[in-house]
């Protein structure tokens, strides 16, 4: 004689297998004062509004999207509030060394390198925080890269 399932028993099943497949689908956090962290804060940012002076959460300047994301992935809570400043406060990075997480700095305007040509910033002329190709912003003053753990 076939034995019956229970309906509630086997959505329950269900529901624990799918649970436990999500959980094992989902990446891991980046690690705290890592270039990955950082790289994560600010790309959460994005489509935030540009204000003059702004520090975040609701709205940054170039230079306040930096800290925000220095701060909050754990990496500085003291980063500069002018963008030429990194270049002294920071280890200096050859272009043909550009990694994801360093800074790289045009005159009056902070960014951060992600990957793929592409920097994340506080764009003015946008009015919110996006992704620009390096190549559409000339040539830099100088890169740096902030003290990550990894």
């Amino acid at each position: 004689m076939p034995k019956r399932v229970s309906l509630t028993i086997l959505l329950s099943v269900i529901l624990v297998l799918s649970l436990g497949i999500t959980a094992i689908a989902q990446p891991a956090p980046a690690a705290a004062g890592s270039a990955d962290a950082a790289i994560a804060v600010g790309q959460e940012q994005l489509g935030k509004p540009f204000r003059y002076g702004a520090e975040g959460p609701d709205a940054f300047s170039c230079v306040g999207l930096m800290r925000y994301v220095l701060k909050t992935a754990g990496i500085d809570d003291n980063a500069p509030w002018v963008a030429e400043d990194y270049l002294t406060a920071y280890a200096p990075v050859a272009a043909g060394d550009l990694q994801p997480g360093d800074i790289v700095i045009y005159p009056d305007w902070a960014t951060m390198y992600v990957g793929d040509g592409m920097l994340l910033n506080s764009n003015e002329v946008a009015g919110q925080v996006t992704l620009t190709p390096m190549s559409a912003v000339g040539e830099p003053l100088g890169i740096v890269r902030p003290p990550y753990t990894s």
